[in-house]
């Protein structure tokens, strides 16, 4: 099981994928759970999920005695993203090497970054169910 929260060190408008395994029965436990969409979904073994846990809470719920889960997660550092944005090397190196005026500029443009990164996540139309 694992308690709410938000992976941070990832990159945030990165997809995490998760996968359920194990055996248990995903109707009675195991259930993913996203706090701020107020989403509880069933997860079954061998499920797969991708999400932007940097982003969204989340957690699962536990399973019966006697039975086992295993989670698989696979996701983006977004430190490995700063590293190449800023010619692979690390921030304070990058910033040490050019005028303070350049600095800020990319400070005012990073500002920015989670623009961009809303305009690569796909939109779907959404129809009202009455």
């Amino acid at each position: 099981m694992c308690y709410k929260h938000k992976d941070f060190a990832n990159l945030a408008y990165g997809l995490c994928s998760v996968t359920s395994l194990g055996r248990f029965d995903p109707t009675k436990g195991g259930h993913l759970i996203l706090w701020e969409l107020g989403i509880v979904v069933e997860f079954p073994p061998s499920s797969t999920i991708l999400l932007m846990s940097a982003l969204v809470s989340h957690s699962n719920t536990t399973i019966e005695k006697n039975k086992t889960r295993y989670s698989v997660a696979h996701y983006i550092a977004g430190a490995l993203f700063r590293w190449a944005k800023n010619g692979f090397q690390k921030t304070e190196e990058l910033y040490n090497s050019i005028p303070r005026s350049t600095c800020e500029n990319l400070e005012f443009l990073d500002s920015f970054l989670w623009e961009y990164g809303l305009s690569l996540l796909p939109t779907f139309p959404v129809r009202a169910v009455i």
